[in-house]
């Protein structure tokens, strides 16, 4: 009787030490596969882990330059590249406004909404400060911001601002594709042309119609915008000089004859666009999205043999040849794209935010290109629109894997 239980004492004592080897086996494995993925969406766990609070205070030090600007009657000064940039500075208040919650930021905010307002033109349309023209790109920017101010305050008068700016894409609307009207005639790029599809698609999604000629221009678009993709190489054109009738705006435009950096950087821009709204698109177009998500790694991989590696941006013309403001864009870019395809491009997104804070100014500007000086506005904006977005973003992944660790 007594070897009877001791035998079975022994056997016992065996089981529990294999489950309890098993258990740390478990343990310790899947501890592993924690730090290395998020099992609930596939994001890289290895993302850049950045001290956000540096890069805030780079944002504050940029505002008080902003706000050295402000001036009644543009509501900042009137430069090259105004409006937009009135777009850019509210989505820097938007953002901080969504870190901080405080009136200051919540008023500044609607100060820039008041002058994109004030500065548009009877048919909701803005004029551009370099052609003298219309734009359809800011219609496109200006209609997402107050569709985002509306999702954050829920102010229905950023609603109807953002109806009548998008409604009114169809001024620019010619041949199934946008155009961009000057004093020199019409021209067409690929990237409004996407963007405003995006937006569309997000509009759509927000207010839970989608007409049907909006519905149709955006297809257009999407199909319009692809016609300069090269799905072999996933190299996507910035315009469609292969239409000779544009040729004749080359000394005027920014416009290249062959697919080099400039154009690569545009690409880059476009996934951001697609990847921020892509829930949206996938609910109203989701054939589109299903053609263009699966080309989305291709691309960036074409956009990196045209990347300046070294810190992480983009030729982008003579007068920034290391722009500095393309950084804000590709680290935010490729964070997306890290968490979209659980992909490591943490040198890049760390270069990246390494050279806007190398190259701030104690006036708080960024220069135009790395290792020059040259305070402008326009080309320092981008930074303040792109960078607090993707703090944002870093800080809301966080706090959702620890609440997904939460025992």
């Amino acid at each position: 009787m007594n070897n009877k239980l001791a035998n079975i004492r022994c056997k016992i004592i065996i089981c529990a030490l294999v489950i309890l080897i098993i258990s740390l086996y478990l343990a310790v494995n899947i501890n592993k596969s924690d730090s290395v993925y998020n099992v609930d969406n596939n994001v890289s766990m290895n993302s850049t882990i950045i001290d956000t609070s540096r890069y805030w205070n780079s944002i504050h030090l940029y505002e008080k330059f902003i706000v050295s600007l402000e001036n009644n009657k543009y509501g900042y000064e009137y430069n090259e590249g105004y409006p937009l940039y009135l777009g850019t500075i509210a989505s820097m208040y938007l953002e901080l406004y969504r870190k901080y919650r405080t009136d200051y930021y919540r008023n500044k905010l609607e100060r820039v909404l008041r002058y994109i307002i004030q500065v548009k033109n009877a048919d909701w349309t803005w004029n551009m400060s370099s052609f003298a023209g219309t734009n359809s790109l800011y219609n496109s920017f200006f209609g997402k911001i107050f569709l985002d101010v509306y999702r954050e305050t829920n102010n229905k008068i950023y609603l109807d601002y953002a109806e009548k700016t998008i409604k009114s894409l169809d001024k620019f609307y010619v041949k199934q594709r946008l155009v961009t009207k000057t004093n020199n005639g019409e021209y067409e790029t690929y990237n409004p042309n996407f963007f405003a599809f995006t937006t569309i698609a997000y509009y759509c999604d927000l207010t839970s119609e989608c007409p049907e000629n909006l519905y149709n221009m955006a297809v257009n678009l999407f199909k319009h915008s692809l016609r300069g993709y090269h799905g072999s190489s996933g190299l996507w054109d910035y315009d469609s000089l292969s239409n000779t009738k544009y040729r004749k705006y080359l000394k005027k435009l920014p416009h290249q004859l062959f697919y080099n950096s400039h154009d690569a950087f545009y690409s880059m821009i476009l996934l951001s666009s697609f990847l921020e709204n892509k829930k949206s698109i996938k609910k109203i177009f989701p054939d589109l999205y299903d053609i263009f998500y699966s080309e989305i790694p291709k691309i960036s991989n074409g956009v990196k043999k045209y990347m300046l590696t070294d810190i992480a941006t983009f030729n982008y013309d003579s007068e920034a040849p290391r722009c500095v403001e393309c950084c804000a864009d590709t680290a935010l870019a490729f964070y997306l794209i890290d968490k979209e395809f659980g992909t490591n491009n943490n040198p890049i997104i760390s270069n990246a935010l390494a050279v806007i804070i190398k190259n701030q100014d104690n006036s708080g500007v960024y220069y135009k290109s790395d290792g020059e000086n040259g305070v402008l506005l326009w080309y320092s904006d981008n930074i303040a629109d792109k960078l607090p977005r993707l703090l944002n973003e870093m800080e809301t992944s966080r706090c959702s894997r620890c609440h997904d660790n939460r025992p």
